[in-house]
């Protein structure tokens, strides 16, 4: 005769098939329940908006540096900030008797204590001219502020709302291999120093440059004129700051000290292209090491004419004219 009692191990199985119907019915229940604002991670949700000259590397176009950056911060909102001025204020502003309405620069005051402009001073402002990690680059801008949610989460016994916002950064980004170009600021026998987009320093090292490129301790065919070298005061003293100065041509900046002569047998001047090699960059402070090794991708990239290509062209001219000139005399 056989027996029709569950052994313990049908019991086991009925026990934890009802256990995760339970576990599906609260998931369920929870997933149906509208959130008021994102799960707090913490932790920013970054996307790039891919450029075609960013995503294009190719046919000598150069890989920009600059990046357009969406991303989510979880964020702190001060007290001061926490409310909407023309709700609180409103009344005052509006009071009809001119003697009680604050004048229109406090007005402006009053109504400037919103929480995007607490955001703004509290948080994004600092950022900028500096590099922030989550993003890996320096904040150069930053626009288009909007909230996540219309909620804000209080957490414990703090007086600072916590929101959610999306911002979009435009973030300067050099990776190693990128190709840039800056201006030549500084030669000696260890080194060439660049200037990127008048702002971040470049240090090309000597194992770096070319084998067939040579420096000279003395510039050949270089005199500096006497209206060019630094004038003393009526002290006869040199202004403070210009100690050292003799020999500099201004607008080229060229030092009879020394400089770089390429392949070529040209000295080395002005805007010099380059490959990213190394970024280094803490808080406020940015600095790249560049290459000149790889020359053929170096040659292949071609930079549409700016600012900087159009002064170049205008210096060689002037320097080319000014070399006609003294063959013809």
């Amino acid at each position: 005769m056989s027996s029709v009692t569950p052994t313990k191990r049908e019991k086991k199985s009925k026990k934890h098939s009802k256990e995760e119907k339970g576990l599906k019915r609260k998931r369920h229940a929870e997933s149906s329940q509208p959130s008021l604002s994102p799960e707090i991670s913490k932790k920013p949700r970054t996307t790039i908006a891919s450029t075609k000259k960013q995503a294009q590397a190719q046919n000598g176009e150069p890989k920009t540096p600059f990046h357009l950056m969406k991303t989510s911060l979880y964020l702190s909102v001060s007290p001061r900030y926490s409310f909407w001025p023309e709700e609180t204020f409103g009344h005052l502003i509006s009071n009809p008797d001119p003697s009680l309405r604050p004048t229109s620069e406090q007005a402006a005051r009053m109504l400037s204590f919103t929480p995007i402009n607490g955001l703004r001073k509290d948080h994004l402002d600092p950022l900028l001219m500096s590099y922030y990690e989550p993003l890996d680059g320096v904040v150069i801008a930053y626009d288009n502020i909007r909230f996540e949610s219309d909620k804000a989460r209080i957490a414990a016994e703090s007086p600072f709302a916590h929101v959610w916002i999306t911002v979009d950064f435009l973030v300067w980004k050099p990776k190693k291999g990128d190709v840039l170009q800056g201006w030549v600021n500084l030669q000696s026998a260890s080194h060439v120093g660049l200037l990127v987009e008048n702002t971040w320093n470049v240090s090309i090292p000597k194992e770096k440059i070319p084998e067939s490129w040579s420096y000279h301790e003395v510039r050949e065919g270089f005199t500096p004129k006497k209206s060019e070298a630094p004038v003393p005061n009526e002290v006869g003293e040199l202004e403070e700051g210009m100690e050292g100065m003799e020999g500099v041509e201004y607008g080229n900046a060229e030092i009879d000290a020394g400089g770089w002569m390429d392949a070529n047998g040209e000295y080395v001047d002005g805007l010099l292209k380059f490959q990213v090699e190394s970024v280094q960059a803490i808080g406020h402070i940015f600095s790249m090491e560049g290459s000149l090794l790889n020359t053929e991708v170096i040659e292949r990239v071609v930079f549409s004419g700016g600012i900087g290509d159009k002064k170049e062209k205008k210096r060689k001219d002037k320097k080319h004219k000014k070399s006609k000139s003294l063959a013809i005399e």
